[in-house]
């Protein structure tokens, strides 16, 4: 629930709930202009800094990271990609390995997995 969003109460049963408003995205718990700000910082730092700097708990932004990358690749439209290069990356010195998809002709990553340790 968001602080800053009045609450109503239904005439017809009662019941108290929040308006909706054109600054918070429905069941978010953050104000747009909020979640712009935890989603960049997001993107410059790893998230449990981010959260520890905004003062909130890292798994209420990774909920904001998976929404908006579910919505962006769910929207990417990938029927052109016809040329790939695979390659499988060390994350931490010999310990994690990540997969990467590489589209050759776009020069982007279309998808990346952890493998997880090698033996």
């Amino acid at each position: 629930m968001h602080a800053d969003v009045p609450r109503i109460q239904c005439g017809a049963c009662g019941k108290t709930a929040q308006m909706t408003v054109l600054w918070a995205r429905e069941g978010s718990g953050f104000t747009l202009l909020f979640e712009a700000l935890a989603l960049s910082l997001c993107g410059e730092l790893p998230v449990s800094q981010a959260a520890d700097m905004l003062r909130v708990a890292s798994k209420r932004l990774w909920r904001r990271v998976h929404y908006y990358v579910h919505a962006a690749r769910a929207k990417d439209d990938m029927t052109d990609v016809n040329h790939v290069g695979v390659d499988e990356t060390s994350v931490k010195r010999g310990h994690q390995y990540i997969t990467v998809v590489h589209d050759l002709r776009a020069k982007r990553l279309p998808f990346a997995t952890a493998c997880g340790a090698r033996s």
